[in-house]
């Protein structure tokens, strides 16, 4: 049976984990969209002022603003000021060593349920990542695993990584 991992991705500050990405890819596409479907939103009302039908376009463009809207709420969320070990959250999900031994004989599954027990430690600093194990030719499990993620997206999660459950993947290539 071939399997999957998802993790659900904690916030991590983007303000240490990746300024640049957030400045270069997300908030560039932001300000874009949200400057596309204003412009947009004028040429469709300024038209229908014209006296010309647009068939239902306003409500359409409007629902894009708020789509815009929920976009850049989404990767705000995850910027905040690290003035101190106080501000920062950290979510690892691999446990690559500990006193003489290297963990990657172990399965996504163990390293995820390792670490979890060493985030109970200090929850303030180290948030555990909750996570699931998808067998991916079970459909069932793949509907329960798709509900899962619209579910944590929907509540404002910024998503989630799919992985091979094993800790080093092998195979043709």
């Amino acid at each position: 049976m071939e399997t999957g991992e998802l993790d659900r991705q904690a916030p991590v500050p983007w303000s240490v984990k990746a300024q640049e990405l957030i400045r270069d890819q997300y908030a560039a596409v932001g300000a874009a969209a949200r400057a596309a479907v204003a412009d947009s939103t004028l040429a469709v009302r300024a038209t229908a002022a014209r006296g010309v039908s647009v068939d239902g376009l306003l409500p359409r463009m409007q629902d894009r603003v708020k789509l815009v809207a929920q976009y850049v709420d989404a990767y705000r969320r995850y910027c905040w000021p690290v003035r101190s070990l106080d501000d920062l959250k950290l979510a690892p999900f691999h446990l690559l060593a500990t006193e003489g031994v290297v963990h990657t004989d172990k399965d996504h599954e163990w390293h995820m349920q390792a670490l979890a027990s060493v985030c109970a430690a200090d929850p303030k600093l180290l948030l555990a990542t909750s996570h699931k194990v998808v067998a991916l030719d079970e459909p069932d499990a793949v509907n329960e695993a798709v509900r899962w993620w619209e579910d944590l997206t929907g509540r404002g999660g910024e998503g989630m990584v799919v992985k091979p459950l094993d800790f080093i993947a092998r195979g043709r290539r």
